[in-house]
């Protein structure tokens, strides 16, 4: 893509935004231009590079990056927001409606709680920082965060000295250089106390705020009754007692009244959906509560021999056990090396197959141990397996290659996927499928021999990649272009589109199950989707970090954080009596 710089709209100690125009397209954007140059601003690119990639309603979007080379300078392309920041709307009005601030707070919220769950801070949190996009045709504004993660990587680079943040909207722990979620929330409380009286709870010089932030209580008599309890657990001086987290403070706005029904009110914890196609489960489904336990520290889910074991293999950061479902009961299993990925050849296969950080494992059907196959050359995160088990894909961020069972390389591919783990379909032993994206994002075809038999450009990154039953070869969901985010799903056969149609709601992530795929919305709910339809969904209470599909139980598992407890959910998919 080539730009038209127009004017310059932003400037700061680190970096200069100007208004451009996609010179192809004429599309509006903001090109965030890096000053300072050498190694350290290379390796600060390098490393912020992973966090120009997320994806969700509430964050601004990155849609491209250039590299400097000689004389010229790092550049982020983020989509522009026509309604400039939330310092420009308080400039005009000072104080905003409380319907309005709570609008607001609770879409910077949604977009930390996305960010929190991958493990990124703000850590400068401001209304510099949050930007306005209006909707044309409702006249409603969009609210979403820029420079996410940025601050601690321009300390890291230019300034290691300084703690991070703006003194006025800085927590006390930040003042000690000291981070947490709870940093930002309190960062957000400054806000929402700023949006609803027109004046910051604290004002002073530098020194002067940090006793004030630290040890003066903020006069809340000016904040509305209503939302006074919020605003007093974000400003709370001890990160522990604050508000738990920004998953807790969507769900204390959702329990306000008045000018809080802005608020969309949440599904009940279970529903019933409308019926999908024939993939082997039941036209209409329901999640049956069957049995939840606490476990700390789990992180991931991972399935083997899913058609023969009712069990699933939970991950944390040190150790590995497994969840045997029909005894209800966790059983630690310490493997030396970390599941990373896992992947089965097809339906009716008896072997199933996954990484580790170091190697790859075959495990048949009625074998407790593993085999050995071949010690890995970098670290896997998603894996496929031809039908007839010939060819394994190994795939992170940066390549895909295919390997011999023997553990020969046979070719490999460069892909760019950031946004999260490669998507692998095997359609056949000599069509393979993956993605490409988010940046300049595609759907390339390959042979067995990673030759490339077609590639289809997209308008937009692919969020799920998915068979196809009822026609067409495959599907794909597509992110929205607008300010919305609507989602988009699209079937194809080949490289020829046949259909798409609009899912509506945004959705911030997904996770291909082969018999389904999980949705999870930007509204928190959840749900399982086959061949383009519902099937089942249900609204967790706390944040989804991982979840699985056990075949021969029946059974839709997820980890559930509830700060600060970790469940293990376990539900049985059942078909709905008519």
């Amino acid at each position: 893509m080539t730009y038209e710089t127009l004017k310059v709209i932003g400037s700061g100690a680190h970096a200069i935004v100007h208004l451009a125009r996609d010179s192809t397209t004429g599309e509006l954007y903001a090109i965030k231009e890096f000053l300072g140059g050498g190694r350290a601003a290379q390796l600060f690119f390098r490393e912020l590079a992973s966090l120009t990639t997320l994806q969700h309603p509430n964050v601004v979007r990155c849609v491209d990056l250039i590299y400097g080379q000689g004389n010229t300078r790092n550049k982020l392309v983020l989509e522009y927001a026509a309604g400039g920041s939330l310092r420009d709307l308080l400039n005009q009005q000072t104080a905003l409606p409380m319907g309005e601030a709570i609008r607001v707070i609770r879409d910077v919220a949604a977009g930390l709680a996305y960010a929190h769950s991958r493990q990124i801070l703000h850590r400068d949190l401001k209304p510099e920082n949050i930007l306005v996009f209006p909707d044309p045709t409702t006249g409603a504004n969009r609210y979403k965060i820029a420079d996410l993660g940025i601050a601690n990587h321009l300390a890291n680079v230019f300034d290691q000295q300084k703690p991070n943040g703006s003194p006025a909207y800085m927590a006390p722990e930040q003042f000690y250089d000291f981070s947490t979620y709870a940093s930002d929330l309190y960062s957000l409380g400054v806000i929402f106390y700023e949006l609803l009286t027109g004046e910051r709870p604290f004002h002073g010089l530098p020194e002067e705020l940090f006793t004030k932030h630290a040890k003066e209580p903020p006069d809340l008599s000016r904040i509305p009754e209503p939302v006074r309890p919020i605003v007093a657990a974000l400003l709370h001086k001890t990160p522990g007692e604050r508000m738990k987290s920004a998953q807790a403070l969507l769900e204390a706005l959702d329990t306000l009244d008045g000018p809080a029904a802005l608020v969309p009110a949440r599904a009940p914890d279970t529903a019933r959906n409308a019926p999908s196609a024939d993939t082997g489960l039941e036209q209409t489904q329901q999640l049956e509560p069957w049995f939840t336990l606490e476990l700390a520290g789990s992180q991931q889910l991972f399935v083997i021999n899913p058609l023969q074991r009712p069990a699933v293999y939970i991950v944390d950061a040190r150790t590995t056990g497994f969840l045997e479902l029909d005894r209800r009961r966790f059983v630690p299993y310490f493997l030396p090396e970390r599941i990373t990925a896992t992947a089965v050849p097809h339906a009716e296969a008896t072997t199933s197959y996954f990484a580790t950080n170091r190697s790859l494992y075959a495990l048949a059907a009625g074998d407790m141990s593993p085999r050995r196959l071949f010690s890995l050359p970098f670290p896997v995160t998603s894996l496929a397996v031809t039908p007839a088990e010939n060819l394994f894909l190994l795939a992170n961020d940066t390549r895909l290659s295919g390997y011999s069972p023997e553990g020969r390389q046979c070719w490999e591919l460069e892909v760019c996927n950031y946004l999260q783990a490669p998507q692998l379909l095997v359609l056949g032993d000599d069509d393979i499928l993956v993605t490409s994206g988010p940046i300049r994002p595609k759907v390339m075809c390959l042979d067995a021999s990673g030759r490339i038999k077609y590639q289809i450009p997209l308008g937009s990154p692919a969020l799920a990649l998915m068979p196809s039953s009822v026609g067409g070869d495959f599907h794909l969901v597509l992110f929205g272009d607008g300010d919305q985010q609507p989602m988009r799903l699209a079937t194809f056969t080949g490289d020829r589109e046949l259909a798409e149609m609009d899912l509506g709601e945004a959705v911030y992530a997904t996770k291909n199950h082969s018999h389904f795929v999980t949705f999870f919305h930007a509204s928190g709910r959840v749900s399982l989707i086959s061949d383009g339809l519902p099937i089942a969904e249900y609204q967790p209470r706390g944040m989804i970090l991982d979840d699985a599909w056990v075949p021969a139980a029946r059974a839709y598992v997820n980890i559930e954080r509830q700060t600060p407890r970790t469940l293990v959910n376990v539900f049985r998919l059942t078909t709905t009596p008519h």
